[in-house]
C-alpha cells in the first residue's frame, strides 16, 4: 500500500492467481475523504512485483514493475469515480 502525498488517495495492491503459478496484478484506489473505492481500478498486465511510488507534486502514481524493471505512470485523475 501506499499513500498520495496529500493523504487523498490510497493506493492498495490487488493480487489474483491465475492458476499454474501465474498472478495478475492490480491497484485499488481508496479515497480517504469520501471513504470508499474508487470503482476503476489500475490494471498492471504483465507486472509482477510491483512497487507502487505516489508522486510528490499530485496524485500521478508510479509502479516498478519487479519483472520487467520497467516504470509505468498512471494518471489517477483518469479512473472512473474520480474527483
Amino acid at each position: 500500500m501506499a499513500l498520495s502525498a496529500d493523504g487523498g488517495l490510497l493506493y492498495a495492491l490487488r493480487v489474483k492467481d491465475l492458476g499454474n503459478g501465474e498472478d495478475a496484478y492490480g491497484v485499488a484506489v481508496f479515497d480517504t475523504n469520501a471513504n470508499k473505492f474508487l470503482p476503476d481500478a489500475v490494471s498492471l498486465p504483465r507486472c509482477d512485483n510491483p512497487l507502487l511510488v505516489p508522486s510528490s507534486a499530485d496524485r500521478a502514481l508510479s509502479i516498478i514493475c519487479g519483472s520487467t524493471r520497467e516504470i509505468r505512470n498512471r494518471e489517477v485523475r483518469q479512473l472512473k469515480g474520480f474527483q
